[in-house]
This record gives C-alpha cells, structure tokens and sequence, in this order.
C-alpha cells in the first residue's frame, strides 16, 4: 500500500477509535515504553538509546496500535476503555509470566510497523 494510502487508513482508523481510546493508548503506548532500568540492566546504554530511537520514532504508529488492543480489550471484556486499559495493564505485569509485557510490545511494534511500513499483520 502506498504511503499515502496508508496514512489516510492511519486517520480513518484513529477516527473510527475516537479520542477516548487514542487517549488509553498513548497511555499504554507510554506504560510500555522501554525503561532504562529495566532495559539498561541487560544492554549498554548506547543499545538502550537505540531502542528508545526506535520506540519513539514511531510512537504514534504505537499508541495507534496500543488503542486497537484496547478496543479489543473493551469488545471483549465490556466496560470502558479505562477498564480495558487498567485490565490490560494487569494482565501484562504479571509477576508470575515475567515475558508477558516482552510479548505484549513486540506484539504492539509489530502492528505499529504494519501501520508504518505495511509489513505483516
């Protein structure tokens, strides 16, 4: 898909979303941003400031990606999307499944590529 097409499939998504969930996944988006203490410990810090470069020059991609996985949180939970985020959240901080929120953001950069370059699904 050209990039032009792509973004207009970008906006219409966020539009067909709404802003309540674009919020929850800025938030989500933000929650599950790399950190350095948590990140740092295994890499260098040029190999975190990478990843950051990374994260960040595509959070929107991201956050439009976190808000779809809150929607469908909503779908299938009901409630609101402060409910479904809260319960996403949780879901991902698990202590007993310490890969979860690993999964859970290559998961999410995976579907924010699809938004940004048109790989995958």
């Amino acid at each position: 898909m050209p990039d032009h097409q792509r973004a207009q499939a970008r906006q219409a998504r966020r539009e067909e979303l709404g802003q309540q969930l674009l919020y929850e996944g800025r938030c989500l988006a933000i929650f599950i941003a790399p950190s350095f203490d948590a990140y740092g410990r295994r890499f260098s810090p040029l190999e975190y400031a990478a990843q950051m470069r990374d994260f960040t020059s595509f959070f929107d991609e991201i956050a439009l990606a976190c808000a779809e996985r809150i929607a469908d949180r909503k779908e299938e939970k009901g409630g609101n999307a402060t409910e479904a985020f809260e319960s996403i959240v949780k879901d991902i901080g698990k202590p007993d499944a310490p890969d979860r929120l690993e999964t859970f953001y290559e998961e999410v950069t995976q579907r924010a590529r699809y938004w940004r370059y048109g790989d995958g699904e």
